[in-house]
Formats: C-alpha cells, structure tokens, sequence
C-alpha cells in the first residue's frame, strides 16, 4: 500500500481547516471513496466549523489492497475563543497475518502550560510490544514533567515488562522532585 494516502489526507485537513478559518464562521464536511491500484477501496473525509467561539476540523481516511492488509489515519485539531489550541492525530495498520501497529499522538497549549503525548503499540506473531512518551511544562512557574513507558509481552514464552521513568525538571533544566498527585 502507498503510505502517500495519509500524508495526503493530512494535508487536505491542514488545508480545509486553514481555509475555513478565514471566514467569520462556517462550517463545512466533504468526503470520498474509490477502487485504488492496489485491488481494494480507498477513503478519506473532512470536516471543520468555525466561528466567534473557536473552532475544530477533522480529517479520516483509510485504504486497503484488497489481501486484508489496510491502513487508516485520522487527525482534529482545536482552537477555544481564549486561545487554547490542540491536536490528535493516529495512525493503525492492520496485516492480512493479524500483525498491525498504532502510533497516536496529541498536543495542546494554553495560557497555563502546554502538553504533548506520543506512542505506539505493535501486535507481532509473538506478542505484543508499545510505548508512549510524554511531557509537560507550567508556562506560570515553567516546571517540566518528561516521561516514557514501555511494555511488551511475548506469548510464546508467557513473559512480558512493563518499566516507567520520569523526571521532572525547573524552569533552568535542573531536576526537582515532582509533585504528588492530589
């Protein structure tokens, strides 16, 4: 399968949702399907509103070739009357062999601080492997948090881990202790 498709859908949401924006408000949904090259049907669809209260557009689109092999993706971005902005975006391949893999990730940013996640999970022959990353920072006291987990499992020998860091940082980069959950 061409791994072109999703990056092409992105790029109509970034478009659609940037065009979109321009107006005082407005709201618009558009979406497709066809037979590709490969033997099976591709898809994509967008969507976005916009007006005094902010605004969200979204994007989707999938594509298979016809053996059980398919690939879909899907993106939203988010923009509040007091400036808060954000996004998500993923991505799932699914095998004919039942192996696939999902990579996600988000992002948001406001007055008080801004957030970012990243992952991925695999389901192989033999099991099951995924991690995530993630940070934040105060924009008030500019204190950081960076984290990462990773797990997997391998069926086959009926063992698996999990392990998890952390650390947390001040607004110099040095490492603090960081705060207990309330």
């Amino acid at each position: 399968m061409r791994k072109s498709f999703l990056t092409i859908a992105m790029l109509m949401f970034i478009t659609s949702f940037i065009s979109t924006s321009a107006f005082a408000g407005g709201a618009f949904r558009e979406g497709k399907t066809w037979e590709n090259p490969e033997g099976g049907t591709s898809g994509a669809a967008a969507s976005g509103a916009y007006g005094p209260n902010g605004g969200t557009g979204s994007v989707r689109g999938y594509t298979s070739d016809g053996a059980g092999n398919v690939q879909t993706g899907s993106g939203r971005a988010f923009k509040t009357p007091a400036g808060t902005t954000g996004g998500r975006a993923s991505t799932t391949t699914k095998n004919a062999d039942g192996t696939g893999t999902r990579k996600s990730g988000f992002a948001a940013d406001n007055a008080k601080g801004t957030i970012k996640s990243q992952g991925s999970a695999s389901k192989t022959a033999t099991g099951v492997e995924g991690n995530r990353s993630s940070s934040a920072t105060s924009k008030t006291t500019g204190n950081s948090y960076s984290g990462s987990t990773n797990y997997e499992y391998d069926k086959t020998t009926d063992d698996g881990s999990v392990s998890h860091t952390g650390k947390c940082y001040d607004s110099y980069g040095n490492e603090i202790a960081c705060p207990k959950s309330k």
